[in-house]
């Protein structure tokens, strides 16, 4: 099913700089942005931006209280496919998107050479798609590998 609209859910660093390379290749498609950082997203062609709390596994609290704010971003967006590239907002945000009926992906961080992170495990009992950018990690992890994406 070809997506008409994208939201991209990611967390800063090295999860949004592997997203933004990402969003190169959807230059075709009306995308939604939901990220922690609103300075990353500058030089970014998008259609609407959320702001989005940054959380992780070490932070329950904050996860708790960024669930009003992963919510709205997800059912605000028309978007019919949710992209992640980590880490627990995304994860949270596809959890999301599947209960509301949209079609979810995880890409895992291309760091992980040997196996998929905390969240891509999670990602692959929630996500529709969870791939990996390791031929290896495939192999052991039953993600899907198709080819570099990075």
């Amino acid at each position: 099913m070809r997506p008409s609209s994208v939201l991209f859910v990611t967390s800063s660093g090295g999860h949004w700089v592997q997203a933004s390379k990402l969003l190169a290749g959807l230059l075709d498609y009306e995308v939604d942005i939901a990220t922690v950082d609103e300075t990353a997203v500058s030089g970014v062609t998008y259609r609407r931006f959320y702001k989005i709390p940054d959380f992780n596994r070490d932070t329950p609290l904050k996860m708790i209280l960024g669930v009003p704010a992963i919510v709205h971003c997800v059912l605000s967006s028309d978007a019919t496919h949710v992209i992640s590239t980590g880490a627990a907002p995304g994860l949270l945000a596809l959890a999301c998107a599947r209960m509301v009926g949209k079609r979810t992906m995880w890409i895992d961080s291309i760091a992980n050479t040997e196996r998929l992170s905390v969240s891509g495990k999670i990602a692959k009992v929630i996500a529709h798609k969870t791939l990996t950018q390791w031929e290896n990690v495939a192999e052991v992890t039953g993600a899907s590998y198709e080819g570099r994406l990075l």
